[in-house]
């Protein structure tokens, strides 16, 4: 609870068992609790297909896991969704400054987080009443506003803060329009993926690709219609080693497959065990860590000093 910041414990118990008889509703088939109570009843459901809908057309990594604001008015007895709030990892960048990345074809609300489910998002989501006025609510009022968002408030908003950007450039090397088009891109091809879903009705598959870069695994998730194929690829950096392709369940994957299913696809590389590899792999170590060693060797020469002089005393 993030405000009031003092509550009575009769006010806690009460928003307390509000918010699990909502859960409650939403997670039974039927959208209703063990009280005959539809989920409906315990939210302003306009709000929510709202909130829901910005979350999935910035593809907002948080959404429905954190950084979420809801309220509800004493006055009220509704459960309101908003104000919107943290969006850092949005965009098809899942992992900040990392390499993971999704397209802007991948639904959120479904399978979010790799296969975590249960989230109030998905589980709404799962009702047809509510997934009907959401996309009611995308096809009129967010839809049409798409091309002065791109066109106009975007680049607006970029305007207002360009001497942040250009500093902000400067420290992590990057050209300063660069971030405005890709925003203004994946915003507009999430925004077709969404009526192509939502409106037209059309079916698309999660492929997860799963890689790693510097020794830690990365994902790349792009969504691909029924019945095509897979066409857009992580670039797969194998070092000394060779790239062997993509597998499935350590099955090698065709890359003329057509897509009729979730997938999650593996890359897989054989790596150079030979001893000249292996003294190369050491001095690229060495070489990526050069500003630390300085550091670890007063680290480890203070605690070395501080014995050598109690031995001497």
């Amino acid at each position: 609870i993030d405000s009031p910041k003092y509550i009575t414990l009769n006010e806690l118990e009460y928003i307390s068992k509000f918010v699990s008889d909502f859960e409650e509703a939403i997670n039974a088939k039927n959208g209703r609790n063990s009280q005959d109570i539809y989920y409906m009843d315990y939210i302003d459901a306009t709000s929510w297909a709202d909130k829901m809908i910005i979350e999935e057309l910035f593809s907002n990594w948080d959404m429905d896991y954190a950084s979420q604001f809801f309220y509800k008015d004493t006055d009220d007895n509704k459960l309101h969704a908003g104000p919107v709030w943290d969006y850092d990892l949005s965009c098809g960048h899942v992992d900040g400054l990392y390499t993971s990345k999704t397209d802007t074809n991948v639904l959120f609300i479904n399978e979010h987080h790799f296969g975590m489910h249960g989230w109030w998002y998905e589980r709404l989501y799962s009702h047809g009443d509510f997934k009907k006025l959401m996309t009611e609510r995308y096809e009129k009022e967010f839809y049409p506003r798409i091309p002065g968002l791109v066109g106009m408030v975007l680049p607006g908003l970029n305007e207002q803060i360009e001497q942040s950007t250009i500093m902000d450039s400067l420290r992590w090397s990057y050209e300063k329009d660069e971030n405005l088009d890709t925003l203004c891109d994946y915003v507009e091809g999430k925004s077709e993926y969404l009526y192509d879903l939502w409106v037209n009705n059309t079916k698309y598959h999660k492929v997860t690709m799963v890689y790693d870069v510097y020794g830690e695994k990365n994902y790349y998730i792009v969504g691909v219609k029924d019945g095509e194929i897979l066409k857009d690829y992580p670039e797969v950096d194998a070092g000394d080693g060779e790239f062997l392709g993509w597998y499935v369940d350590n099955k090698p994957y065709s890359v003329n497959a057509i897509v009729k299913d979730d997938l999650t696809l593996v890359a897989k590389v054989q790596q150079n065990t030979s001893p000249k590899s292996r003294i190369m792999k050491l001095i690229n170590a060495v070489k990526s860590n050069i500003e630390i060693i300085p550091i670890v060797f007063f680290v480890l020469l203070i605690p070395a000093m501080i014995i050598y002089e109690k031995k001497r005393g």
